[in-house]
């Protein structure tokens, strides 16, 4: 009886997501916040606009081929 590879290695425990699914979370994250200051009638913090926009440029143009149209 010949045993494959796959009986012999243990299966690997439970890895990192993408980095991409990360960067959609605080997206949401940052634009749902921005939605709430807004209906309050408060100044958006620029650090946010700063990192929204960061992010929307990392997934535009970064690695992620998956956004890259």
């Amino acid at each position: 009886m010949k045993i494959s590879t796959e009986e012999l290695l243990p299966e690997p425990p439970l890895g990192l997501p993408p980095r991409v699914f990360h960067l959609e979370d605080r997206l949401n994250e940052i634009n749902s916040a921005i939605k709430r200051y807004i209906t309050a009638d408060y100044t958006i913090p620029k650090e946010w606009v700063e990192e929204r926009n960061g992010i929307i440029t990392e997934l535009k143009y970064g690695d992620h081929k998956e956004f890259n149209d």
